[in-house]
C-alpha cells in the first residue's frame, strides 16, 4: 500500500482511500512491522505530536503530549517506535 498521510492506495492498484481529516498538518508516516499501524506527525493539538492509526485510518490517538514538538517516529524492526514511550 501507498500512502500520503492523508491518503492509501493499494500497491496492486484501486481506489484511494481518506486516511486522515483532522484540520492542520499531518506528516511523516510509517507502518509498523507488523503492518497494524501507521505513526505519523500532526499539529491537530496545536504543535506537533507523534499520533497512531490503524493502517485503515481508525483509532486515530496521540502518542505523545510534550511541550515541545515531536517529529517523525520511527518503527524499529522490534515494534518499538524510537524516543516514543509505551506505544
Amino acid at each position: 500500500m501507498v500512502i500520503s498521510i492523508s491518503t492509501a492506495i493499494p500497491a496492486a492498484g484501486g481506489e484511494e482511500k481518506q486516511l486522515t481529516a483532522a484540520k492542520g498538518l499531518d506528516d511523516g508516516p510509517e507502518y509498523s512491522p507488523d503492518g497494524k499501524y501507521i505513526y505519523f506527525n500532526s499539529e491537530r493539538t496545536g504543535h506537533m505530536q507523534i499520533w497512531r492509526m490503524r493502517a485503515d485510518g481508525s483509532e486515530q490517538e496521540q502518542i505523545t503530549f510534550g511541550e515541545e514538538n515531536d517529529w517523525f517516529p520511527h518503527i524499529s524492526p522490534d515494534g518499538e517506535a524510537d524516543g516514543v514511550p509505551d506505544v
